[in-house]
């Protein structure tokens, strides 16, 4: 059996849940967002608990690697890894993944959970990734 709504927002309240959900809508369009809702909840609780923990792997990952430039291979590694991760939800294009860039420097929510591993991971996270978009997937 899949997940159900309330094991894959889990980790917001409901008005969160929404508003990530609005959010998403509003970038992505009605169709994208009602696509990646059904892959993932096709997963079971022990795949989607996987996904969740590699994605903080992988941000811990990063916030490890800030004293290097975000350009630097072993950081580019790091990002390819991340873009790997974030396919688990959608296709990440070059553009895609960009707009996700901006999204982890700009949006609140997104902002304070990745500077929760490091202050000014999200800015880092986002040069990182628009090269990696601009260098191995455009």
């Amino acid at each position: 059996m899949g997940l159900s709504d309330e094991e894959l927002f889990a980790a917001f309240t409901p008005e969160q849940a929404e508003n990530h959900r609005k959010h998403a809508r509003e970038r992505w369009g009605e169709e994208q967002v009602a696509l990646t809702e059904e892959m993932l909840k096709q997963l079971s609780k022990d795949q989607w608990d996987r996904v969740q923990e590699d994605g903080g792997l992988i941000a811990a990952q990063l916030a490890s690697l800030m004293a290097w430039e975000h350009d630097h291979p072993e950081v580019q590694r790091a990002v390819a890894r991340h873009h790997a991760w974030i396919e688990n939800f959608y296709p990440a294009s070059a553009e895609v993944y960009r707009g996700l860039a901006q999204m982890y420097a700009e949006h609140p929510e997104f902002r304070a959970y990745y500077d929760g591993f490091a202050e000014g991971l999200a800015v880092f996270m986002h040069k990182a990734m628009t090269f990696y978009a601009e260098s191995e997937l455009a």
